[in-house]
């Protein structure tokens, strides 16, 4: 009669990217060039050396002398390897959240934890060079991990990059310095490092890591070099490694954005970033705001994509050069921007900055970049600027909290003080198109039930294709409904592989739609092919091909917690509960203190009838959060399937006491009653059910049963 765990929770294949998982248990044959206790430079040393960039300077003096003073030379390098680290190993004592480390001049840590207990380290990397540096500390099992606390050679001072104050990360928590979401070979090394390999060991839960060269040296960025210098020292005749300007910027985006690897490190320069990475878009929540402006790290690809100048073919070399990355002109008079604006190159509107800007020419407010690429500081001190380009709008501001740029710098003023003068000046250029889809997306996010047939009208005439594939994706809850289906279906053919992947994703779960997504499997696109896979996984329609890509990308993101509760279900769905409980296990130990991590797995032991381990994964959630709905739902549920009516009731209360507008609970909660013969508490609770959702049919029929003829 309750509305099972199961049921109710949202679908792992919603949270998580399912992956193929083929004997999980064995190890597989890792090349151990790489110690866990070294941090070697290169694991084939003769083709370095062949292809270094002192090798490349013979012939490209300039472009390697330019090449070195850029921050992609010295993203990754061996400590002790400038003299900065001296500097910043000077004896003293830093403070890394709820731990404190001293420091010596030998490069050494003495960490002294909270309970006491003291630990060694000996530091072996350095990621990064202005205007922060990372070092890094190594670990059994082959990890590297970044330490928390890091080094600003401007001010010649330690930080605590997650802010002063922020003493919530805690061992176990994904974001400590000593948690997978710290671990440099996962997330750092392949964006730092020039021809890397994780290569994590299931089997083991190891890494065995190398890398070719530390930091992004120039076999990163041209395609084909290893003929190139070889004809090269030949003296046959070769061309330049360069690639076309729209390989170039999808190399630049397999660093520079926000995604999620498909292929165990195989993409190379000159191939298409959409056949080895999912590119994150305003679907998610947090990482967008809803007028496209970025709300955390996208590392600005997925921006530029989103906006009116990427969609018009601007690329990453039309502003910045290739081997410094500097930029081409300068910002401060405006000279880069009206490079396109004052000329009309590549279809830009034709601007007058005196008369667009209403500021006094040299002022901040009359820069471009100021109002449509405001900084947002990451780690602290790292200000990045947005490449959405996006328009401030203070009314965006005070209906949603989206910041403006013009709040940003007049930071004395309220937003009524804003509005009136956006007002004043753009007046009904201000009704713009994204304002409206910025409210649509916000409203989304916010739970807003009745904005699906205005996200449907957005998606129709939507041009650009980011975000027409992000408006597609929101669709997937109201997928049930006849026309969002159709359209959907429509989007399977869509021209942009973006569209026809988060389309496939929208369809989760309805079964209908298997021979619409079948044909997907020979998509041109990988990216494309392995949402179609994930899709069919369950219904056992996946081709060969299928299968393989899914255990290529299951092997690259094993180490991953929202994979391992894939791989749990993947073995759920082969009937090999035991292996099953291993994988949602290990996923609870890489995120040892994530709700969410806790009660997806709880769900899935539910599924093969574990309700006891289900249980103690719903309690070690709410140690985590005392106060998490959620958690006192799903505990609920648990207890009725063990037939604990009370306790059930009792953890009903708890959720609505926590989120009273969760009428799922209320509905529950007077079932629950009603069984345990409290017939008027069931009453008030199926009052307060259809208060929040009027319409819900099982309420209805619920308060009739109760004894309300017109509910």
């Amino acid at each position: 009669m309750f509305t099972g765990l199961r049921g109710y929770l949202r679908l792992l294949f919603l949270s998580v990217a399912v992956c193929l998982l083929a004997n999980c248990g064995g190890s597989q044959k890792a090349n151990k060039i790489n110690s866990p206790k070294g941090f070697l430079s290169s694991f084939d040393a003769e083709r370095a050396e062949r292809l270094s960039p002192e090798g490349c300077a013979e012939c490209h003096e300039d472009s390697v002398h330019a090449w070195q003073v850029s921050h992609h030379a010295k993203a990754n390098r061996l400590i002790g390897t400038d003299d900065v680290d001296k500097l910043a190993f000077r004896s003293e004592t830093i403070i890394s959240g709820k731990a404190s480390f001293e420091l010596n001049s030998g490069f050494s840590m003495l960490e002294n934890r909270e309970d006491g207990s003291i630990h060694k380290h000996k530091p072996v990397g350095v990621i990064g060079y202005t205007p922060l540096i990372q070092y890094l500390l190594p670990f059994e099992g082959g990890r590297f991990q970044t330490l928390s606390t890091a080094y600003d050679p401007s001010r010649d001072e330690w930080f605590y990059v997650f802010g002063e104050g922020d003493d919530r990360r805690l061992p176990g928590d994904w974001g400590h310095w000593t948690g997978q979401g710290n671990n440099w070979n996962a997330n750092c090394a392949t964006c730092h490092m020039s021809d890397y390999h994780k290569n994590y060991d299931l089997g083991t839960e190891s890494y065995y890591s190398e890398w070719l060269f530390q930091s992004i040296s120039c076999i990163e960025c041209h395609q084909g070099m290893d003929q190139h210098v070889r004809l090269a020292r030949e003296n046959k005749p070769h061309e330049v490694a360069y690639n076309d300007p729209g390989l170039s910027m999808e190399n630049c985006a397999s660093c520079h954005s926000r995604r999620q690897e498909l292929t165990k490190d195989q993409f190379k320069s000159g191939e298409r970033y959409h056949d080895h990475f999912h590119l994150a878009l305003p679907n998610l929540p947090g990482v967008y705001h809803g007028d496209g402006q970025v709300a955390n790290e996208n590392f600005v690809y997925g921006s530029l994509m989103m906006s009116r100048m990427g969609h018009k073919g601007v690329n990453c070399a039309d502003c910045h050069k290739p081997h410094t990355s500097k930029l081409i002109l300068p910002i401060e008079d405006n000279q880069l921007c009206m490079h396109c604006h004052g000329s009309g190159n590549k279809g830009a509107t034709l601007i007058t900055p005196e008369e667009h800007t209403f500021h006094k020419a040299g002022s901040s407010g009359s820069q471009c970049v100021e109002c449509h690429m405001p900084s947002t500081p990451f780690m602290q001190r790292d200000f990045r600027r947005d490449h959405g380009f996006t328009s401030p709008d203070p009314l965006l501001t005070k209906e949603f909290g989206i910041p403006n740029s013009c709040n940003r710098c007049h930071q004395d003023k309220d937003v009524d003080w804003s509005l009136k003068w956006t007002e004043k000046w753009y007046g009904e250029k201000m009704k713009r198109r994204s304002r409206r889809r910025a409210r649509a997306v916000e409203q989304y996010h916010r739970g807003i039930q009745d904005v699906g047939d205005e996200l449907l009208a957005l998606a129709l005439d939507e041009e650009i294709d980011a975000w027409r594939a992000a408006l597609v994706a929101m669709l997937g809850p109201w997928v049930r409904e006849f026309k969002i289906r159709q359209f959907l279906r429509e989007k399977l053919k869509d021209s942009s592989y973006l569209v026809r992947s988060h389309a496939i994703r929208a369809l989760n779960g309805v079964e209908l739609a298997i021979p619409w997504i079948e044909p997907l499997l020979k998509d041109e696109t990988r990216s494309v092919r392995l949402d179609a896979a994930r899709f069919l996984l369950h219904y056992n329609k996946l081709s060969p091909r299928a299968r393989t890509e899914l255990l290529e990308y299951m092997e690259m993101n094993a180490d991953q917690p929202a994979t391992s509760l894939a791989h749990g279900e993947w073995s759920i769905i082969e009937g090999k509960p035991e292996e099953a409980l291993r994988h949602i296990t290990r996923a609870t130990r890489l995120d040892a203190r994530g709700v969410d991590t806790y009660l997806d797995a709880a769900v899935l032991v539910s599924r093969i009838s574990k309700t006891d381990q289900a249980l103690e994964f719903v309690n070690s959630a709410l140690k985590n959060q005392p106060g998490n709905a959620q958690a006192y739902y799903s505990r609920a549920l648990l207890l009725a399937e063990l037939g604990d009516l009370s306790g059930a009731a009792m953890s009903f209360q708890d959720a609505v006491k926590n989120r009273p507008d969760f009428g799922r609970a209320w509905y529950n909660l007077s079932l629950a009653l009603n069984q345990l013969q409290r017939r008027k508490e069931a009453q008030k609770a199926i009052v307060k059910a259809l208060e929040i959702e009027p319409e819900n049919s099982e309420y209805q029929q619920a308060a009739r049963a109760l004894g309300f003829s017109d509910p």
